[in-house]
């Protein structure tokens, strides 16, 4: 297999001709938006640097409205590594990672992630963001190995593991630590009104996620696991944009007509 098949322009044209044929065997709605976000995504990807936007490689946990808010391109690189390989593609790439010293014991995409990064596949960022902290351990570990192979800036944003007041306070204290860390790596300025915007999306998409599983208690389900999970996807990379509230409504509502 070729590395032209691993590519930003490879990924762009998959998805051209999955939203072709989504329209013309009448999918769903929200599969045609959902397409069609991944589409868009990757082209933002792919064109950020040639438009002269800053890049940012985050994690696939991390949150991304403050990122967009400002016009930062985000990048979640896991999840084009999952991409590739739920298509059987790439799958030599998790040997590459772990051949690079990536711990045997990790997440076979964040190994694969690691390996497409040292052949030079994924688009180079100007700077990587994280979470510290997440369900899967080897994701700091990966993000370790990307900023060694990219040589970029990079910022670990810690999470409070309590909901108190105490929380809140270090959260807020790491948000603007992260905002003022942005704004020296791009010369770009946050705006709250702008943030709040993407923050009200956010809202929205999410109040229509919570009442589209929980209609899953329905017996027969009217959602099943592998729809389910596609409604994570689209948040890794676009949490805060209307078109994720778009798809998060037609998702509902076809969940709901069913």
């Amino acid at each position: 297999m070729g590395k032209e098949e691993l590519t930003m322009e490879a990924m762009i044209e998959r998805f051209q001709k999955r939203l072709a044929w989504q329209e013309e065997h009448g999918r769903p709605r929200s599969k045609l938006i959902y397409t069609k976000c991944m589409m868009d995504y990757y082209t933002r990807v792919k064109e950020a640097q040639e438009q002269g936007k800053p890049l940012a490689l985050t994690s696939i946990l991390f949150y991304p409205e403050i990122l967009l808010s400002m016009g930062v391109v985000t990048f979640a690189a896991e999840q084009y590594a999952i991409q590739l390989i739920a298509s059987g593609l790439g799958l030599d790439y998790i040997d590459k990672g772990e051949a690079y010293g990536f711990p045997k014991e990790g997440c076979s995409p964040q190994k694969a992630t690691v390996g497409l990064a040292i052949e030079e596949i994924l688009p180079t960022p100007d700077f990587i963001v994280a979470t510290a902290q997440s369900p899967c351990d080897s994701s700091a570990v990966m993000i370790e190995n990307l900023t060694h192979i990219y040589q970029v800036p990079m910022y670990f944003l810690n999470l409070p593991y309590r909901y108190d007041a105490a929380g809140v306070r270090a959260l807020k204290a790491e948000l603007e630590d992260l905002i003022a860390f942005v704004e020296e790596q791009t010369g770009l300025k946050y705006d709250p009104d702008k943030l709040r915007e993407f923050l009200e999306n956010s809202k929205e998409a999410h109040d229509y996620y919570l009442k589209a599983h929980a209609l899953r208690t329905r017996v027969p389900t009217p959602l099943g696991g592998r729809d389910a999970f596609s409604s994570f996807g689209i948040r890794m990379f676009s949490e805060g944009m209307p078109e994720t509230v778009e798809f998060m409504k037609a998702y509902y509502e076809e969940t709901l007509e069913k």
